[in-house]
């Protein structure tokens, strides 16, 4: 599991136990420690931002600080955070750390999602799709998500999610003989799909052995049916259906009359405007740091081709201010430490730098366009906290100071003027739920 967490954060001991090593070889660099305990359990602690000062055989308590959480890029700005595994002592067999760790985790799960999620297999879908359902995994044991019907499909050509009951077309789908069904399989994270923890049950739920598809039923329980017998990613007014496919190109499919085209996306997220009738994606350089790789944007009317509008190293699209505007945030240059968060006229390339800052959370655009919310995390005390500002004028209004948590921010529908009641609807943990009263908030 991965902690984020700004360099230097203490790193404590998850339960007593003995230093079996330091810098050793089953770490993750550049720093790492590792805890045997009871019951053939180690703990370890990775990314470290410098070796610790334990000694191998030196004993240590629950909560002992242990070493100072680091970057697994090495910069303390790329990805800081700590990279924490739980194994049996022959480094042989790995568990899922949740179900040990006494911790608020619902809670934990809200607080600045990076937006990965995990793989599904069609055949099974709902089975580990939330971090507290992922099942043990063994080293050097069979692939663990080679699945028959894969969703979404991997770019670069790991085989297309086929539709139940097709035959296996020997398009790098079909499951090595060696690969056992059992729960040793574990899911790997991919990008696109929801990670979070399950919400409330709702009265009803598709039929165990139904056809694969999209389900809907009433919140307030009642009959379910089935809305679309494929699955695809769905544009926000369901005018739109998005397959990726195996390679670069996606299909997008039109619902009213069936009419398809396709895009170079390599399986990136699509961006709609409101009408959806255009269409913003980006692609990413797949190898060196993470907030160095190069972005490239690109936008595409409906039925048109693509046209580039913006490269930026460690870029991301936001979402559509109006019909012609992104909300995009990007680094000037790959060696630069801030990012910008800005607007762009697509069509005429007009620029408005909104923010400047370490990075940007959890940025959501009010459904009319004229407001943006957003985090900053990790960076200075002037600059911590959550923000909301227009995306025409104005300098960003600080609605809290967040010294450490990153919030998650829903159904964002902007504030009124002089901001006497600020109207948003905030996920966040409950250690900050009573700094969040004074402005009207809600918390989940």
């Amino acid at each position: 599991m991965d902690f984020s967490a700004p360099c230097g954060t203490p790193v404590r001991a998850i339960g007593d136990g003995v230093v079996a090593e330091v810098d050793g070889p089953h770490g993750s660099p550049p720093h790492n420690v590792v805890v045997d305990h009871a019951g053939n359990l180690s703990s370890l602690y990775g990314h470290l931002r410098v070796r610790s000062s334990l000694r191998v055989g030196q004993r240590v308590t629950r909560g002992q600080v242990i070493g100072q959480s680091g970057d697994s890029q090495g910069t303390c700005v790329s990805a800081p955070h700590l990279h924490l595994e739980l194994r049996d002592r022959s480094h042989q067999r790995f568990f899922n750390p949740l179900p040990f760790i006494a911790a608020d985790w619902n809670s934990l799960a809200l607080a600045g999602s990076f937006g990965r999620g995990y793989e599904y297999d069609l055949t099974q879908p709902r089975r580990w799709q939330t971090p507290d359902s992922q099942p043990a995994a063994l080293r050097g044991g069979p692939l663990l998500n080679e699945y028959r019907q894969p969703w979404p499909p991997a770019a670069g050509g790991r085989g297309e999610a086929r539709r139940p009951g097709r035959p296996d077309a020997g398009n790098g789908t079909r499951r090595h003989p060696s690969v056992p069904r059992g729960p040793e399989r574990r899911v790997l994270p991919r990008r696109g799909v929801d990670a979070g923890f399950p919400r409330a049950a709702v009265p009803g739920r598709p039929p165990a052995r139904g056809s694969t598809g999209i389900y809907q039923v009433a919140a307030t329980g009642g009959a379910v049916t089935r809305r679309f017998s494929s699955v695809a990613f769905f544009s926000p007014a369901l005018k739109w259906a998005v397959r990726p496919g195996s390679g670069e190109a996606t299909t997008l499919e039109r619902l009213s009359d069936g009419r398809r085209f396709t895009l170079p996306t390599s399986g990136a997220n699509v961006t709609w405007t409101a009408a959806e009738t255009r269409l913003a994606y980006a692609r990413s350089d797949t190898s060196g740091n993470y907030d160095r790789r190069v972005t490239r944007m690109f936008v595409a009317d409906a039925f048109g081709a693509p046209r580039q509008v913006a490269t930026l190293p460690g870029g991301s699209i936001h979402g559509w201010v109006n019909d012609s505007t992104l909300l995009l945030s990007g680094k000037p240059s790959a060696s630069a430490r801030d990012r910008d968060l800005f607007t762009l006229n697509t069509r005429t390339g007009a620029r408005r730098t909104l923010r400047t800052a370490l990075g940007f959370r959890s940025v959501t655009i009010s459904p009319d366009g004229r407001q943006v919310a957003y985090t900053v995390a990790f960076d200075s005390a002037a600059r911590n906290g959550l923000w909301v500002q227009g995306t025409a004028s104005g300098a960003p209004s600080e609605l809290i100071r967040i010294p450490f948590v990153s919030p998650t921010i829903r159904n964002f529908t902007g504030l009124s003027a002089p901001r006497p009641e600020p109207v948003f609807l905030l996920l966040a943990s409950a250690r900050i739920e009573r700094a969040l009263q004074p402005i009207q908030s809600e918390s989940v």
